[in-house]
């Protein structure tokens, strides 16, 4: 089996807001968060033959969020994730898409008929900001520039190998160094002293903080409706209500 990339480098929007102006007067996270456990399913959806990891992010966390909010499963289809690709890379293009471009076009059209209220960045260096926007929103949407040592040649597994820093013994000093061509997204789904939780590939995975802090290069919290029950409160407490007028605002 193939695994493939495509996440383009980030693009800076002035205009994107910034979630720690909402989050510096919260408590500390909590130590340990888990969206993921009440999923049993995360699929492909054909990121093993396309560059189109920044879709199939956006499916899982389509899937996952409503598992937890109300405990109904949302099926994205794997022909609404491609659709979404193909908007971006007509076909026969395979050119990977920007998490920007991506956030745009999931709050103008949606995917699969869900559409999400709005996005954030989240300061990536800042670990305790990175916690509380998993709490809060049901998981984060990030850009990664991977090492080559966890990027094999085509047929190995990638799934068996640690995302961990340090490099195993023996990876030269650039193997071990992030690599802008090696563009990923992922979905976090988790995380505890250990490291984070997120879905790539259709699978559960991990990597520890040393890794994480080296390789992220752009995340966002994503405003979803269906991260709220009928009541328009999350499984952590937020209000849907009070957050929409604060964006209005902008």
């Amino acid at each position: 089996m193939q695994y493939k990339l495509g996440k383009k480098p980030p693009v800076v929007d002035s205009r994107t807001l910034q979630v720690s102006k909402y989050l510096d007067t919260l408590s500390a996270p909590p130590a340990s968060v888990n969206y993921y456990n009440k999923v049993s399913n995360w699929p492909m959806y054909d990121n093993d033959r396309f560059g189109d990891c920044t879709c199939a992010a956006a499916g899982h966390m389509e899937e996952c969020w409503p598992m937890y909010a109300t405990g109904v499963l949302n099926e994205v289809p794997n022909l609404a994730v491609m659709h979404m690709y193909r908007h971006f890379n007509p076909y026969p293009q395979d050119n990977g898409c920007t998490l920007i471009e991506v956030l745009k076009y999931w709050r103008r059209v949606g995917l699969h008929n869900f559409k999400i209220d709005g996005f954030a960045q989240v300061q990536v260096t800042n670990t305790t900001e990175v916690k509380q926007a998993i709490d809060l929103f049901g998981g984060l949407y990030i850009g990664l520039a991977l090492t080559n040592f966890v990027v094999p040649d085509t047929g190995a597994n990638w799934l068996d190998i640690p995302w961990n820093l340090p490099a195993p013994s023996g990876t030269s000093a650039q193997d071990a160094a992030p690599n802008p061509n090696n563009g990923h997204c992922v979905n976090i789904v988790g995380y505890d002293d250990n490291g984070l939780t997120f879905i790539t590939w259709g699978a559960l995975k991990t990597m520890n903080w040393e890794f994480f802090n080296a390789v992220s290069d752009e995340a966002y919290a994503v405003l979803s409706p269906n991260w709220f029950n009928a009541s328009g409160v999350s499984p952590v407490g937020l209000n849907l209500t009070a957050l929409q007028q604060d964006l209005k605002q902008v």
